[in-house]
């Protein structure tokens, strides 16, 4: 990096000015239309008005404001949303790149993209995200639209291209919802149930009904997700669907029940139910067998006792009765603390957040398993896990799972288990045409992962100051800046079925490693990823290189203080010094690294991943493992995967009950290091949980010894931190057999 005068760079911005005058003179025949031009905001409505009609929805309006944002994103020349929802973009290249655009047939081109038979399809299919652009331009409750073109070629890209930006308002695509109707619609019972007890909880889970099969029931009685708020429930109802199979929008329905179980010790015990559809009649959404369905579940909600009585029930003990509560207990003679957690409380404990899914459809993968314990409060980690759409647009199926670590916060993670994916599929959508040329193809998928992960950052980051800048309440620009003040790393895999081929990207120290059985039936463990943090030496050789003079970024193994090198978010360690003070001093913003750090030359910290590709060989039992660093600090990657060998071994899915074997010494944590490895030990193997994540989990905070597994989760945070971190983990088995899985 060269340092200029103040006299050069005056100099140097003059220059710069005059080339850019020169240059935009040159473009000015090229040039796209204004957001303001007349001609311009009547194709744009002409275009989207007709296609809105055609599904029932309102007519848009133009939005000014709307279309001055759209115009900004288009000249950042790259995928730049500010925010999950409510935004279009689509972009294009020339070959030569001076070739003239027609516009108006490009605003064509772009709104029929957008609403192509593959988005369509997916929304049918209830890919949500696949179907992203459609359920937008058509979602019923927006009303207004703006849209801008980039202003010029985006001459600083190679490919030269042009981009082309709607912004709507309100914003649709939220899950769970309609794109038609805007309507929370379940398709399955609900059942809202209440209940009094000692201690605060939320969950949401699903009940299957009695016709599953055995493997249908015991996979979704799998599914149990932790309600944080209201706020996430179409979230978890929309996971709900794809658990249940319910996959095409308006036109299935499921005996099964989504159970929100709500806890504390000021609840009072009632369950209300939902029921689903209308049952008078088939529909265009439901059809006659539909309405049976429902007819049923209404009869066996009826014929149980206590829901003729619940009415009546609950007016008498909510009207006629006292509710304000006695204070009269005399003092007890002994603290009535709670016991700690028993074996079978330390098993609940550790399958609450548990879920396993077998897989058809997708060639390769036979079944996945998942848990995640908290540690934090609310928990900083997050996860997905699913199928979507081919890029190659062959109707095949992919396969996708990541775990995101948050730190100094969950709102990062939270915000990448939602629009991660879809950035990185968006990029994938762009290349398919290099889908089918072997290493092209592999070189193809890891540059749009990149891009996706890089162009969700720089949305993350940016944000801040657009904030800044734009007029919205105080309290909407706290929560737009807060995924920018806190952190997360991201570990992403996607199977490529077609090609077997596995391909993992990481930011951050969340790790992967490969199981492959050998020819003499022992198993290999392959690192797929590499931890990336000051103690990485291509990562500290990397920071020199990028930032040339600065002796001091890297000490202790630490990134200016902080323990990775590659992360999304943490704006302090990628903002300019100037606006971190200014959104300190604004928006109670964290306090800036500096004095205690010198921070010459920001951004320090990058998203951009480290990526493999894995041929996945049919032929050989072969499993991934994923997981948060909370495993990894107790666990390294080959004992990781003798541990699943061991379970395969022994027929784990099989497996439940107590373990005969468990240790149960005196302890207590002064014996730690000296007496009691802190780390997993070969000795303390324990194989008695159905779920293999379940199982990693377990071994990894003691195995067999009792004591020692029950203390680290008798505590509950913000104490918990102190001995074990938010843990997420997904175990991934390949190969159509069941020697894999």
């Amino acid at each position: 990096m060269k340092l200029f005068t103040s006299s050069a760079l005056s100099t140097a911005c003059l220059l710069l000015e005059a080339a850019s005058v020169v240059a935009s003179q040159a473009l000015s025949k090229r040039s796209s239309p204004l957001p303001t031009d007349p001609t311009f905001i009547s194709n744009v409505l002409t275009k989207v008005n007709a296609i809105r009609k055609q599904y029932a929805a309102a007519n848009l309006t133009w939005d000014a404001t709307l279309a001055s944002a759209a115009r900004v994103k288009a000249n950042g020349c790259k995928l730049n949303h500010t925010g999950p929802y409510g935004e279009n973009a689509y972009w294009w290249w020339y070959v030569p790149p001076t070739a003239v655009p027609n516009f108006t047939t490009k605003v064509v081109n772009a709104f029929d993209a957008w609403c192509s038979t593959t988005e369509i399809n997916a929304y049918k299919a209830g890919d949500l995200y696949g179907g992203g652009h459609f359920t937008q331009t058509v979602w019923k409750s927006t009303k207004k639209i703006g849209c801008a073109f980039s202003t010029n070629r985006c001459t600083q890209n190679p490919n030269q291209e042009w981009w082309f930006y709607c912004d709507f308002s309100p914003p649709g695509n939220y899950a769970g919802y309609y794109a038609v109707s805007g309507n929370l619609c379940t398709r399955f019972p609900t059942e809202l149930v209440l209940r009094r007890t000692p201690t605060t909880s939320a969950s949401v889970s699903i009940v299957p009904h009695d016709s599953r099969s055995e493997s249908e029931q015991l996979s979704l009685r799998g599914f149990r997700e932790r309600l944080d708020g209201f706020a996430g429930l179409p979230r978890l109802v929309e996971s709900a669907k794809l658990a249940i199979g319910i996959t095409t929008h308006g036109r299935a329905f499921a005996k099964d029940i989504l159970r929100i179980e709500i806890t504390g010790p000021d609840r009072p015990h009632l369950t209300i139910v939902d029921l689903p559809g209308f049952i008078h009649s088939a529909t265009r959404h439901q059809s006659s067998s539909d309405v049976e369905l429902i007819r049923d579940v209404v009869r066996g909600y009826m014929q149980q006792p206590r829901s003729s009585a619940s009415a009546g029930f609950w007016w008498m003990t909510t009207t006629r009765r006292d509710q304000v509560p006695q204070l009269d207990s005399p003092p007890a003679a002994h603290l009535a603390i709670e016991p700690g957690p028993s074996e079978a409380s330390v098993s609940r404990i550790l399958s609450q957040g548990a879920y396993s899914f077998p897989v058809r459809g997708v060639p390769g993968v036979y079944r996945y398993d998942g848990t995640q314990l908290a540690s934090n409060s609310p928990c900083e980690d997050r996860f997905i896990h699913g199928r979507f759409l081919s890029p190659r647009g062959d109707g095949s199926q992919w396969m996708a799972w990541a775990v995101f670590d948050g730190h100094a916060g969950w709102q990062t993670a939270d915000l990448l288990e939602k629009q991660l994916l879809p950035f990185v599929r968006y990029g994938l959508n762009q290349v398919k045409a290099a889908m089918d040329d072997g290493s092209a193809a592999v070189e193809a998928v890891q540059r749009a992962v990149t891009r996706g992960f890089e162009s969700l950052d720089d949305s993350i980051i940016k944000t801040a100051l657009d904030t800044s800048q734009i007029a919205e309440p105080l309290q909407d620009k706290v929560r737009r800046l807060t995924p920018g003040y806190a952190g997360s790393c991201a570990l992403l895999s996607i199977y490529d079925p077609a090609s077997s081929v596995l391909h993992v990207a990481c930011t951050g120290d969340s790790g992967a490693v490969l199981g492959r059985k050998r020819p003499d039936g022992t198993w290999e463990a392959i690192a797929l990823s590499v931890d990336q943090t000051g103690r990485n030496t291509d990562e500290v050789a990397r920071l020199s290189r990028e930032h040339p003079g600065e002796e001091n970024i890297v000490k202790d193994g630490r990134v200016l203080g902080i323990v990775v090198s590659r992360a999304f978010g943490d704006g302090r360690w990628k903002w300019p010094l100037e606006l971190q003070q200014d959104l300190r001093r604004r928006f109670h913003g964290p306090a800036p690294l500096t004095p205690k750090y010198d921070v010459c030359t920001p951004p320090y910290l990058t998203a951009e991943p480290v990526m493999t590709a894995t041929k996945i060989d049919p032929g050989k039992p072969t499993f991934l493992i994923m997981a948060t660093d909370g495993m990894w600090d107790r666990l390294s990657n080959h004992q990781a995967v003798e541990l699943v060998g061991k379970w395969l071994e022994s027929n784990g899915s099989d497996k439940g009950g107590t373990n005969p074997d468990s240790t149960r010494e005196q302890f207590d944590f002064s014996q730690l290091r000296n007496v009691v490895n802190p780390r997993f030990v070969e000795g303390r193997t324990t194989i008695q949980d159905n779920n293999v994540a379940v199982h990693l989990v377990r071994n990894s905070l003691g195995g067999n010894h009792h004591e020692l597994v029950a203390a680290r989760l008798a505590f509950d945070a913000p104490f918990s931190r102190r001995l074990r971190d938010d843990i997420t983990v997904q175990v991934v088995f390949f190969a159509n057999n069941k020697d894999a899985a």
